[in-house]
C-alpha cells in the first residue's frame, strides 16, 4: 500500500479521458487494501488479551479511523492545492501506511512483550 499509492491515484487521475484506468486503480487499491483490512483484524485479536479485545478493537481502530481517515479529504485537498501535482495526497497515504509499518514492527519488541504479558498476567488474577 506504501509502495503502490502513488500509481493507483496517478491511474484514477485521468478521469474521464480514461474510464478503464480509472476503474483499474480503483479495482487495484481496493485488492491491496482489502488484506490489510483482514490482517489487522487477526493481528489485533491475537495481541489483545480476551477480556479487552471488544472494547480495545473497537477504541483503536474507530480512534484511528477519525484522526486519519476522516481527515484524509481536507488534507488531500489541501496538498493539492499548495502543490501543483495531483497525485501529492497518494504520498500522504503512504506515510500512514509506512506509520502503521512501524507501528507494527515496534510492538514486536521485547519491552512491548513484557508489558502485553504483564498485562495478560494482571488480567488473569
Amino acid at each position: 500500500l506504501a509502495i503502490f499509492s502513488p500509481l493507483f491515484l496517478w491511474l484514477m487521475s485521468f478521469g474521464r479521458d480514461c474510464l478503464l484506468c480509472v476503474a483499474g486503480g480503483q479495482l487495484a487499491g481496493m485488492l491491496c487494501f482489502t488484506p490489510t483490512i483482514a490482517s489487522l483484524s487477526l493481528y489485533l485479536v491475537s495481541e489483545i488479551p480476551t477480556q479487552l479485545q471488544y472494547t480495545s478493537i473497537a477504541l483503536s481502530y474507530n480512534i484511528a479511523q477519525a484522526l486519519f481517515g476522516g481527515t484524509i479529504p481536507y488534507i488531500a485537498t489541501a496538498i493539492v492545492i499548495h502543490s501543483s501535482n495531483i497525485v501529492a495526497p497518494s504520498f500522504y497515504m503512504s506515510g500512514l501506511a509506512v506509520l502503521g509499518g512501524g507501528s507494527i514492527l515496534l510492538a514486536r519488541l521485547p519491552r512491548v512483550r513484557r508489558m502485553h504479558q504483564n498485562l495478560e498476567q494482571t488480567m488473569n488474577t
